[in-house]
């Protein structure tokens, strides 16, 4: 993945994907993370146009003071995970050419993100 995507300064990632949407603009598949060693899947289905793919790299190191630590005393490590986010297009406000996203009074706002897990069978 690293020949494809740049690292962001101090490694890891940080990027915005625009998604390529077509149909009714309805939710649609967006992103698939597949671990090979358990055949673990997770499938990311959204009505937003974006997907920010994140890997921890800022996430202050195991033994540091300002330590993540979570239930039962798990700690969170530097690149100990990623996420899948679904957005709207990042710094719209200040792009006129991006669709609008401020939301004004009497608005609602709603969106729809579907995380799917799974299991694949494992390579033998």
């Amino acid at each position: 993945m690293g020949q494809a995507i740049p690292l962001v300064a101090g490694g890891g990632y940080d990027h915005t994907f625009v998604l390529d949407r077509w149909g009714d603009g309805g939710v649609q598949f967006a992103a698939r993370a597949v671990h090979p060693p358990t055949g673990r899947t997770l499938e990311v289905f959204t009505d937003q146009p974006c997907l920010q793919f994140y890997t921890g790299g800022m996430l202050p190191a195991v033994g540091s003071p300002t330590a993540l630590v979570g239930r039962s005393g798990t700690t969170y490590d530097t690149y100990g995970g990623f996420c899948f986010e679904t957005l709207a297009y990042p710094d719209a406000v200040n792009n006129p050419h991006f669709p609008d996203i401020v939301l004004r009074p009497s608005q609602t706002y709603h969106n729809t993100a579907i995380y799917r897990f799974g299991v694949t069978k494992k390579a033998s």
